[in-house]
């Protein structure tokens, strides 16, 4: 029978590590053998002592630079003057201090990811293995994917433009450079970073990055995966339509996420969706998942996707520096 108390637990230990909290406290599941992670064990959501104060380090002196480099690029930018006078500067510098802005932007993005990262850890030290499901399935955490999908990609968009001016100033060095080109340049790449963060998040994409949900509690079931959905869809089906094999047949071939939970809310409306866990819910720093199991990750095709493209801009900067030198 398990205990239910507010404080301690004196349950037996074969109620540790069973993923059922026979305690309040949730106690007997606070334990590093209950919980297998890269970054986690049962107790806290970064396990390793120093690299948690490194990433602390770390974060705060990328706040402290980006700010202050967007600050004085900013700055430099509001007084200066693309015609003769006392401030005036040519398009070039112009176009670089709009260059560094866009890179010291996708910095402090980085910045902020790993700062509210060591926050939430801070936050969460105490029981990991309990609020693992309530931070992985949290907005926030999905929000803190996105920062730093956009700001990673954003980063090598904007050394890749980078890159290209430099390899035009050497190449043709007498040649002007069309600032209001560029800087829609810097604005595209800005857009597609931002799409491509947020393009696992859009409900219209769910099918393809949610890998879980789970419901309310309720007798039935509590969590479904990605390749349950036809089966569920097909059960709720008979329990909706009321043994119309027409209508089930025609409800069984949907499956994505959204109807499965609009069928749930229909068949009872007192359970919804608690969690979802998708792209950003893979680790506990809310890593997208750069290492998917093809059998379990739908989304494995986007990570593809995303390492080429970081891929081909890696090789464009080796090889436009390599001109360079020459």
């Amino acid at each position: 029978m398990p205990c239910i108390q507010h404080g301690g637990c004196s349950c037996n230990q074969t109620h540790k590590c069973d993923g059922i909290q026979d305690c309040l406290s949730g106690r007997d599941e606070c334990h590093k053998e209950c919980f297998n992670s890269t970054f986690s064990d049962g107790k806290e959501m970064i396990a390793n002592t120093a690299m948690f104060a490194l990433v602390w380090i770390i974060s705060i002196f990328a706040i402290i630079g980006c700010s202050t480099v967007i600050g004085m690029t900013i700055w430099s930018l509001s007084r200066a003057r693309p015609t003769s006078g006392p401030n005036s500067v040519s398009d070039y510098t112009i176009l670089v201090r709009r260059q560094i802005l866009s890179l010291s932007l996708s910095d402090f993005l980085g910045g902020i990811y790993t700062l509210s990262i060591c926050i939430e850890a801070q936050m969460l030290d105490d029981c990991y293995t309990v609020q693992s499901r309530i931070w992985r399935g949290s907005y926030s955490c999905s929000a803190l994917g996105f920062i730093l999908v956009t700001g990673s990609e954003q980063s090598v968009f904007t050394m890749v433009l980078i890159a290209i001016q430099r390899v035009r100033a050497v190449v043709r060095p007498f040649s002007q450079p069309n600032i209001n080109r560029q800087t829609d340049a810097l604005l595209m790449v800005w857009f597609i970073a931002i799409m491509i963060g947020l393009i696992p998040l859009l409900p219209w994409f769910g099918d393809y990055f949610v890998t879980r949900i789970e419901f309310t509690e309720n007798r039935i079931f509590k969590a479904i995966n990605n390749d349950e959905t036809e089966y569920m869809v097909t059960i709720l089906g008979l329990i909706h339509q009321r043994g119309n094999m027409y209508a089930t047949s025609r409800l069984a071939g949907t499956t994505n996420w959204g109807k499965l939970a609009n069928l749930v809310n229909e068949v009872n409306p007192n359970i919804s969706i608690t969690y979802k866990f998708g792209y950003y819910s893979s680790h506990a720093v809310c890593l997208p998942t750069f290492f998917p199991d093809p059998q379990v990750d739908t989304a494995w095709g986007y990570t593809i996707f995303l390492l080429i493209v970081n891929f081909i801009a890696f090789l464009f900067i080796l090889f436009s520096y390599i001109i360079l030198y020459q």
